[in-house]
């Protein structure tokens, strides 16, 4: 169902497509997400995720810092902050309410995750949004580790706007988040700070 909202953004391809493009190095943006995860073997216990995040992404050091709030089965929110360093292969996730710092190591085929659409991404569509003052946007669509990914981002800037995710691992799912305030560059490198936490080294 979410990638329908996705394919709802029609346009036609330009004669001289545009080519995959890349965020910022260093980043900052705000994320919706909804969606939802389903047994094939009960279609009936479907699990709701519904939540907002806030990712600084660090592409020169390797590191991102994620403040997330998502809805439990309860329908309780609970704010946790991710702080994952690539280069050496640590994430720690820091409970806000209870102030508990959990350390865990990466697996080795965890990786930092790329700032680029990638080089084999087709373009579905480039098209216009707004009114008065309209924005150029262009949808790719590409497989990664057996998700399909819709990514719709604006042709300047290669800001995201709106991405989906739909797939069968273990489980099927599908997801669609909505990015907002996205800035270049992180106005405070505090915020890979481990300090106050009392964290596990």
């Amino acid at each position: 169902m979410f990638a329908f909202v996705l394919f709802a953004v029609i346009g036609t391809v330009a004669a001289f497509p545009p080519q995959p493009c890349c965020l910022s190095r260093q980043y900052e943006v705000n994320i919706q997400t909804v969606g939802g995860n389903a047994n094939s073997t009960n279609v009936s216990a479907v699990e709701v995720v519904e939540g907002s995040s806030r990712l600084v992404y660090d592409g020169i050091s390797n590191r991102t810092a994620i403040y997330s709030s998502f809805r439990d089965p309860n329908g309780l929110f609970h704010p946790v902050k991710t702080i994952n360093f690539y280069q050496k292969r640590v994430s720690y996730k820091i409970n806000m309410t209870t102030g508990v710092c959990k350390k865990s190591m990466m697996s080795e085929h965890e990786a930092m995750p790329s700032s680029c659409i990638p080089d084999d991404a087709r373009l579905l569509a480039s098209t216009h949004v707004g009114d008065q003052h309209l924005i150029a946007i262009n949808t790719w669509v590409w497989e990664e580790d057996n998700t399909t990914v819709h990514s719709i981002n604006t042709a300047e800037g290669c800001a995201p706007v709106m991405n989906g995710y739909y797939g069968t691992v273990t489980l099927s799912f599908a997801y669609m988040s909505l990015f907002t305030n996205y800035k270049a560059g992180i106005a405070d490198m505090g915020e890979f700070s481990l300090a106050g936490h009392a964290c596990p080294i």
